[in-house]
């Protein structure tokens, strides 16, 4: 009797027990690379529609599922990846669990300060000229958002990594 992920690969692709362990591997990273694809272009349709809805100023079924839909993959993808124990990092070396701690915490930090850019210049810039509103550039706001964002959610981005890393031990 065939597997349900089996008989899911002879559907997709024909994978039968003839194949080899290197094949079946590449069919493994083609559909992860499928995953996270089809993942990114169900982002940013999520993002055309709920600019699309602060257009019209309504709110459409499409918005709310697919912000539903992103939220249950999402959940189901870390579920998974704890579940299999691959959300760890393992180090040998003292000074290699240093230095990539150091490194998590500057690549957080300038992801946070990424996104305050970005949703200053989306709340700033971009909406209000899709809306046809009159743009106002505050520094204030903008060095608020900054600040924010890279304190908030970078430091948010550091701890996710951080509880990551198994800890070392000597041995």
């Amino acid at each position: 009797m065939k597997s349900k992920k089996e008989r899911l690969f002879s559907f997709l692709v024909g994978v039968d027990s003839k194949r080899d362990e290197y094949e079946l591997n590449e069919i493994h990273q083609v559909f992860s690379w499928t995953g996270m694809g089809l993942l990114f272009a169900n982002n940013l349709l999520m993002a055309i529609v709920l600019v699309i809805d602060q257009m019209n100023e309504t709110i459409s079924v499409a918005g709310i599922g697919l912000v539903i839909i992103n939220m249950l993959s999402s959940v189901y993808l870390v579920i998974k990846l704890y579940g299999k124990g691959l959300n760890t990092t393992e180090f040998e070396e003292l000074a290699e669990l240093k230095r990539y701690k150091r490194n998590a915490l500057w690549y957080s930090l300038s992801q946070g300060a990424v996104i305050g850019v970005f949703l200053y210049l989306l709340t700033g810039v971009i909406l209000p000229l899709i809306l046809g509103e009159r743009v106002v550039l505050n520094g204030g706001d903008f060095i608020k958002s900054l600040v924010v964002c890279t304190f908030g959610i970078g430091l948010i981005f550091y701890l996710f990594i951080h509880f990551r890393v198994k800890k070392y031990t000597e041995k």
